[in-house]
């Protein structure tokens, strides 16, 4: 999305923020269900909710940064 790697300390980030969500949907599946579900498009039968949400947060993280918005 940037068009360049991360630097090492931005990948920690995005991994701690993965972990949180992850284990945040994991021990509430109703709200990784809600999470999923919020706009037109369903998400794809068989697929693990809690990660699919939490991964979801982590590319709206992703393509929110000023960075991605904002091309110098």
């Amino acid at each position: 999305a940037l068009s360049r790697r991360p630097a090492p300390e931005e990948v920690a980030i995005v991994q701690s923020l993965l972990d949180k969500e992850l284990a945040r949907y994991q021990q509430n599946p109703a709200a990784a269900a809600k999470a999923i579900r919020n706009g037109e498009s369903p998400p794809k039968a068989g697929l693990p909710e809690p990660e699919l949400a939490a991964y979801t947060l982590v590319a709206n993280l992703l393509l929110n940064l000023d960075e991605t918005v904002t091309r110098n």
